[in-house]
């Protein structure tokens, strides 16, 4: 069910308490014709995925979000991918940035602190002409050895609708 929709960052937005998959509903909005562009988030996902379908862990504490752009790019739909994936991994880092240091890009789409995973993303182009980016970050402690949270590195409570529009406006100016 959705608890809020509204513009925030120059963007519609669709905030859930939990959805299957924020790209899923992504899907559902172009189906209905929803207009550029928008941003989706969920407080939690039974069904979040990352690269290569594998499933990214999605419990209440995160940000799950897909910000859905005009794809404007050429031919090579898995280059473009690619290249886009990269951009945003960037651009991520750099919002991410503003709570700690020490972060890196492990090529291509996933944001560490030391040996552990603090974020990830998965970028689809869909029907040809929409940019799906998909953004997973740790907020609170996962329960995995091998991840980190935003909390445990900054020693601060993040908002995760806050975090999300610090993001999306990043994304919004990077990719244009």
């Amino acid at each position: 069910m959705s608890i809020e929709n509204r513009p925030l960052s120059n963007m519609n937005t669709y905030v859930f308490d939990n959805l299957d998959s924020t790209q899923n509903k992504a899907r559902e909005l172009i189906d209905a014709n929803t207009p550029l562009p928008f941003l989706v988030i969920a407080s939690q996902q039974t069904s979040g995925r990352g690269t290569k379908a594998r499933s990214w862990l999605s419990p209440v504490g995160g940000l799950y979000m897909t910000a859905v752009f005009e794809h404007l790019a050429g031919d090579d739909i898995a280059q473009d991918s690619m290249d886009i994936t990269k951009k945003v991994a960037i651009s991520l880092k750099s919002s991410l940035e503003q709570y700690t240091e020490g972060l890196f890009i492990k090529p291509i789409n996933d944001i560490y602190h030391a040996d552990k995973k603090l974020a990830g993303i998965l970028v689809e182009i869909v029907q040809s002409k929409y940019l799906l980016v998909g953004i997973g970050v740790n907020i609170d402690k996962p329960d995995l050895d091998t991840a980190i949270s935003l909390k445990e590195l900054c020693e601060t409570d993040i908002e995760p609708k806050a975090l999300a529009v610090d993001i999306a406006s990043i994304l919004k100016k990077d990719l244009a």
